[in-house]
Formats: structure tokens, C-alpha cells, sequence
């Protein structure tokens, strides 16, 4: 019976016989020789102990064991990267005395899936404020097939919290109301830290995506070659599809990966990307925006930004005269029923040219009022003076 100890070889029976030390020599890694070894030690000392059989073993069996340990090991750490082709190991030519069969190694289906790329995740951020009317609408047409959902929520008073609590594990709610100073970039920016997804979709409430959009969403995440993608809006007012007006050129870069934007601005939020022009790409499809369903909602809405372009007046230190007082909301109006196309929406076209004609005057009036103020006490003491 062969030995198996310092200086002897240890010889496998079949067709010829296969030392050892060519066996080792085919391995690249320190660990599958440890595990090799403790193989042929562990059948080597059970046979002497059990049955009393001869040392020598099969080849095949030893082929089998190596195998597997092959696969086990290569499913962590590949013992040679340039060996690895389409999930095929191949040993290099065994070195051995007679010719022998050589063996291909293949990884295992389990092991396939476990070095496969996985997919990247997508996740919604989206600001929320007394939408509990819109909520379930949107949470429904997302949560089939994204990740996770965001909900920044500005201080809701309604069902909305209710809601988006109730709506399962895939929603999560950021209670933060805008502090002074903050802007709805701020809230977009709180989303963004507390999302884990690999790409975030930024929208509305009141914003739906199209079945065509999705699927560009899907393949597009998928792309190394881009970080951010942009899309257009097919925008409603007053319930009605608008096509003029000047909406139907904002493009947004709302599809971006997590780890490359923040947003700026203080009405309408700005998306900052940390990349070239080049690794940015646009979506052919359009996002369904409803917008306002009353005239009454558009025109609380325009009241704070007023405020805001009034206080960006200011800040820029415009002096507002006559001229921006009368001319300029003219020029507002012209431009957006004749210039981008507003007529081709008829009555609706002109309501939202006008109201936008009156925003423009309200936000100058506004700063104009900023810069002109008279104290109340200097009314006061021009009452007092006419006593005197």
C-alpha cells in the first residue's frame, strides 16, 4: 500500500497513474490545494481505519471531489480571472505521466446567479402636501413596479399621512415642513438623502406615468453610459390637454442616479447633475401632469410664487418703474397666446396667458411696494402734524 508522507508520492490507478504533485500543479489557489489535500488525507485515513483497503483511489472520484471543491471555491473568490470566460472555468493542460482525459470546469446554476450583475433599483421622491385626494392614484400606478417611494411630506393637515402609511413597505414618509428660507428644492434634496435606491424619479403628486414612459425608465437605469435622463410633460389646465403656452417646452431632468444630483432653485426646482453634457439622455415619452382642476387652486398657487420672484427681484436689486409696471406683463401675455403657440387652446390658452400676464404684474407690484414702503408711523405723525 502506498505511503502518503513528506517525500513520497501518492499515486491515483487508472489507465496509468497521475501523481499528486501534477494535480497541485493545476490549481492557482493556496485554498483549493489546503482543501485537495484534506480530501485525499481524510479517504486515505477512513479506508486504512474501516476496511482496510488499498490507498489508491479512483480517479474519477477524485475528479468529482476536486470538482466540487473547484465550484465552491470559485463562487467567491475565481482562482484565475483570465480563465474565466462566459461562466466556463478551464483548468490549464494537466502534467501528467500517461495521457488522460482532461476535464472542463462549468460553474453551477446557483453559481451563475450569484455573479450575475444584479438589476439597479429605481426609487420615486416626491413633495407632498394635503394630497390625499391624488395619493392613492399615484401610489397605485408606481408600486407594481419600483423599489421604494419617497414621500417628503410639507405639514399635510388631511388623510394624506394616513394614507401613505397604510400603503405597505415600499412607502416611506419624511415628516419635515419647509422652514423660512427653505424652498421646495430643500424637500427634494431631504428625499434624496433618505432614498437607497440606485436611480431616483423626482415628480408630482398630481403626475402620472405613461405605460411608454415606463418602459424607457426601465431599459434607460440599465445604461452605464448615462447618468440622468429628461423628459417632457403632457400637461393639463383646468382639466383641459394644453399644447401651447410655453408648457409644452419644459424638459426635466428627473431621472437621475442617486449618488450624482442635488436640487437648486426657489419655485421651480433645478436638478444639478455631477456629470458631462454627454451622460445625459432624453426620454421620447411624456409624463401625464393634471395639474390644477379650479382657477381657484391656479391662483393661490401663482400668489406664492409671486412672492418668491418678488423677493428674487429684490435680492438682484431691480429698481421696478412704469416700464415693468406696464410693459412687461404685456410682453408675458404676447408671448405666451401668440409667440409659444397658446391659441392653439383656445379659451383655456387665453385664460392661462392672461393669468400669467397678471402673475408677472403681481410680483413687480409686489417689489415695487417692497421698495416704496411708508411706515405706518409716518402716516401717524402726518395726522398729528394737521392737530398742530
Amino acid at each position: 500500500m502506498s505511503n502518503f508522507g513528506h517525500g513520497k508520492s501518492f499515486r491515483f490507478h487508472r489507465k496509468g497513474q497521475v501523481q499528486a504533485a501534477d494535480w497541485l500543479r493545476c490549481c492557482q489557489s493556496v485554498r483549493l490545494k489546503t482543501e485537495v489535500f484534506s480530501f485525499i488525507l481524510r479517504t486515505h485515513f477512513q479506508c486504512n481505519a474501516t476496511k482496510g483497503l488499498s490507498a489508491s483511489l479512483a480517479l474519477d472520484d477524485v475528479v468529482s471531489a476536486v470538482t466540487s471543491i473547484y465550484s465552491n471555491l470559485t463562487s467567491r473568490t475565481p482562482l484565475n480571472p483570465k480563465l474565466a470566460s462566459n461562466g466556463q472555468m478551464k483548468p490549464k493542460p494537466l502534467v501528467h505521466d500517461d495521457a488522460v482525459t482532461d476535464y472542463e470546469f462549468k460553474t453551477s446554476d446557483s453559481e451563475a446567479k450569484t455573479t450575475t450583475k444584479r438589476a439597479p433599483t429605481l426609487g420615486v421622491v416626491a413633495i407632498c402636501r394635503n394630497e390625499q385626494r391624488d395619493l392613492g392614484g399615484f401610489l397605485a400606478h408606481l408600486l407594481p413596479w419600483v423599489d421604494e417611494i419617497v414621500l417628503v411630506d410639507d405639514g399635510s393637515i388631511d388623510d394624506t399621512l394616513e394614507i401613505a402609511r397604510n400603503a405597505g413597505p415600499k412607502v416611506s414618509v419624511v415628516s419635515s415642513p419647509r422652514l423660512p428660507g427653505e424652498y421646495f428644492s430643500h424637500q427634494r434634496n431631504k428625499g434624496i438623502k433618505a432614498a437607497r435606491s440606485d436611480w431616483l424619479l423626482h415628480m408630482d403628486i398630481d403626475e402620472r406615468v405613461t405605460p411608454a414612459l415606463r418602459k424607457e425608465i426601465e431599459k434607460g437605469i440599465r445604461r452605464s453610459d448615462v447618468d440622468g435622463f429628461r423628459f417632457h410633460r403632457q400637461n393639463f389646465f383646468l382639466h383641459r390637454q394644453i399644447r401651447g403656452g410655453g408648457w409644452q417646452l419644459h424638459s426635466y431632468l428627473h431621472v437621475a442616479r442617486r449618488q450624482k444630483f442635488v436640487f437648486g432653485g426657489k419655485i421651480h426646482e433645478e436638478c444639478h447633475l455631477s456629470s458631462p453634457p454627454n451622460r445625459v439622455k432624453r426620454f421620447q415619452s411624456l409624463m401625464w401632469h393634471f395639474n390644477e382642476d379650479s382657477y381657484e387652486k391656479r391662483r393661490r398657487k401663482s400668489l406664492f410664487y409671486t412672492t418668491v420672484e418678488a423677493e428674487t427681484l429684490l435680492q438682484k436689486d431691480v429698481r421696478v418703474g412704469l416700464w415693468h409696471l406696464m410693459v412687461m406683463p404685456f410682453l408675458v401675455l404676447i408671448k405666451r397666446y401668440i409667440l409659444l403657440f397658446g391659441f392653439r387652446d383656445g379659451i383655456g390658452g387665453w385664460i392661462l396667458a392672461f393669468e400669467g400676464m397678471s402673475s408677472t404684474f403681481d410680483a413687480y407690484a409686489t417689489a415695487w411696494n417692497q421698495q416704496n414702503r411708508i411706515a405706518r408711523e409716518d402716516i401717524e405723525s402726518s395726522f398729528r402734524s394737521l392737530e398742530d
